[in-house]
């Protein structure tokens, strides 16, 4: 993950807006109760459990909030720093049938303790739904990680295997 992607909670304008995120529950329930007890709007559970819970809050127009650095069995395979990745395409998927917009959000660590917070909209989804829309969508996406992790590679922290083993 990038920076301190857990911040955008504490952004003050972010209280207009109601996160909804994806999530995997910690393996320790003490440690998960401490990491999410502080969180707004509704817990969606990573996987096939969640996926009418986000479509319900699309619906009420709502946002979802997914970290798309994830390694995923079921994912699709998308380079990722030129090495093929299982990469979560729900982001997409959903994006492309719900015709909802996709915001690409980061927030980076500054000087003085400060954060920094960039979200813009990524512009231009193909008009289909098929898998190569999908596919395409998700190739910029990493391709975004990718610039951003190149700008400040010391915000990057990912602590499990993002690549197939063989690739080690």
């Amino acid at each position: 993950h990038l920076g301190n992607w857990e911040m955008y909670g504490a952004i003050p304008t972010m209280d207009r807006f109601t996160l909804n995120p994806v999530y995997r529950p910690a393996n320790n329930p003490i440690l998960d109760w401490l990491m999410f007890r502080r969180r707004t709007g509704t817990l969606i559970p990573k996987g096939v459990s969640g996926a009418r819970l986000i479509l319900d809050t699309l619906k009420k127009r709502q946002f979802v909030v997914m970290l798309c650095d994830q390694k995923l069995r079921e994912g699709i395979t998308i380079p990722f720093f030129g090495v093929p990745a299982k990469t979560p395409a729900a982001i997409a998927t959903i994006a492309l049938k719900m015709r909802v917009p996709i915001l690409m959000a980061k927030c980076v660590r500054t000087a003085g303790g400060r954060f920094e917070a960039v979200v813009f909209p990524l512009d231009n989804l193909p008009a289909g739904k098929d898998d190569a829309a999908v596919r395409a969508v998700m190739k910029r996406i990493n391709g975004i990680y990718e610039d951003w992790i190149r700008e400040t590679p010391e915000q990057y922290l990912w602590i499990h295997r993002r690549y197939d083993k063989s690739a080690y």
